[in-house]
């Protein structure tokens, strides 16, 4: 099962009906401060709080999920620091701004995940409606940025596991 992670603006409504064209099979929702009740029978909805810390981070049933965007280089250190979270990996920067840096950034965060035995999961982290993505575009943009088929398809599906 395919779930996107996003930040709704009091527009929950149009993630959802996006979502569905896009044929996502569930939307984790992650807020700022307070988490919105929303319950949609035919489709499945999670939410989160964003954490405080250098990194973005959400948190969802006391474990800590960490999103790398390619803004920051990241080394080996912070991700042997990881290794007991979750590592979710964003291509929304990339995808609205095509930056060669954030590209060159993911793919080192990538390559160090698979070192160091991190859990990796791949969403579209977006910020608008608009900026949701396919899990087929997804899984492109992951084999652009140096992952292998095999851990695409286990990234993908790697939150539906952790939060059930």
């Amino acid at each position: 099962m395919f779930i996107d992670v996003c930040y709704p603006n009091n527009n929950e409504e149009e993630y959802i009906e996006l979502a569905k064209k896009l044929s996502t099979d569930a939307l984790f929702f992650i807020y700022e401060k307070n988490i919105k009740s929303i319950s949609k029978p035919t489709f499945k909805i999670y939410s989160g709080l964003r954490g405080d810390f250098p990194y973005a981070c959400f948190l969802y049933n006391k474990r800590t999920y960490f999103i790398l965007d390619g803004d920051k280089r990241i080394n080996h250190v912070l991700i042997k620091e990881l290794k007991p979270c979750w590592v979710g990996i964003s291509f929304n920067k990339l995808i609205n701004k095509q930056m060669t840096k954030s590209i060159e950034n993911i793919s080192l965060a990538i390559r160090l995940c698979k070192k160091y035995k991190v859990n990796l999961f791949i969403a579209s982290f977006a910020k608008t409606p608009h900026e949701l993505r396919s899990k087929k575009e997804l899984l492109s943009l992951a084999e652009c940025a140096g992952m292998d088929k095999n851990n695409i398809v286990k990234a993908l599906e790697l939150l539906d596991k952790s939060i059930n």
